[in-house]
């Protein structure tokens, strides 16, 4: 089963189990998921891996939100953790821990994940369609972003901070994002990212803007406006100079040169 809807602002659907698994998503608004006894908020661009016997229900924090929910048998799940359980072991619904796994998108993660969404909507309810979908999904999050070199050499929470700029919340704060990330004072930040990386914040930060427009630019068809304020530069005529410095070409000729066509044009 697959729907997408809105949350209606003031629903409270009542708390309940089932016997399969399912997934949801949020891609607009905020809610809160009543799980396990236990209330957990949920911004947009969150995906949650719900398991059989979990005890849920999710409803808009204020006003609405909008949620994908796919919904299956457990055979996929036992089918799959069969072939890949070396992998998968631990994580989304092979989790183990109290609290379902739920894992924050970034902006390009996000809108792969609708397109898929609608793919596999318009092929139908097959199991080769769902198998399809499933693999990429689990294939899309195991696939982390790199850290920046000497990071993982630094203490825990750099790596944390630098993970977070995966998050588009995080992201369009800029500095004032990654810093509250960690937790700490902004110039003993500063201190420990240029000794273990060589780089200040800021460069840490535009780095991890200018990748991941360059991946927007590529991958999808947003206009160029929507992707320097998707990054967090609201300023168009800044997003060029930035862009230009990290990529030596205009987002527009970056666009141009590095279009993906299965056609190979």
């Amino acid at each position: 089963m697959l729907t997408r809807r809105p949350l209606s602002r003031g629903a409270r659907p009542p708390v309940h189990s089932h016997d399969f698994f399912e997934l949801f998503w949020l891609d607009g608004g905020a809610a809160v998921h009543a799980i396990n006894g236990k209330r957990d908020a949920l911004e947009s661009a969150t995906i949650t891996f719900i398991r059989p016997d979990d005890e849920h229900a999710i409803f808009p924090r204020s006003g609405s939100a909008q949620i994908t929910n796919i919904a299956f048998w457990p055979e996929t799940i036992a089918f799959l953790g069969a072939r890949h359980g070396d992998v998968l072991s631990g994580r989304t619904f092979w989790s183990s821990e109290a609290m379902p796994d739920t894992v924050t998108l970034g902006s390009l993660q996000l809108l792969t994940l609708n397109a898929w969404a609608q793919r596999l909507d318009a092929a139908g309810r097959g199991q080769l369609a769902l198998d399809a979908f499933l693999m990429a999904v689990l294939g899309l999050l195991a696939n982390d972003d790199p850290l920046p070199p000497g990071a993982e050499r630094g203490p825990p929470w750099l790596a944390e901070s630098c993970h977070a700029l995966l998050r588009p919340d995080v992201l369009r704060r800029g500095v004032k994002g990654f810093v509250a990330v960690s937790g700490l004072d902004p110039a003993h930040v500063a201190r420990v990212c240029k000794r273990f990386t060589g780089k200040t914040p800021s460069l840490l930060v535009a780095e991890a803007r200018m990748a991941l427009a360059a991946r927007l630019l590529a991958d999808t068809d947003q206009a160029i406006v929507q992707i320097a304020m998707e990054v967090g530069l609201d300023n168009l005529s800044h997003f060029y100079v930035v862009f230009k410095t990290h990529h030596r070409m205009t987002p527009r000729a970056y666009r141009l040169r590095h279009r993906r066509d299965v056609l190979g044009l």
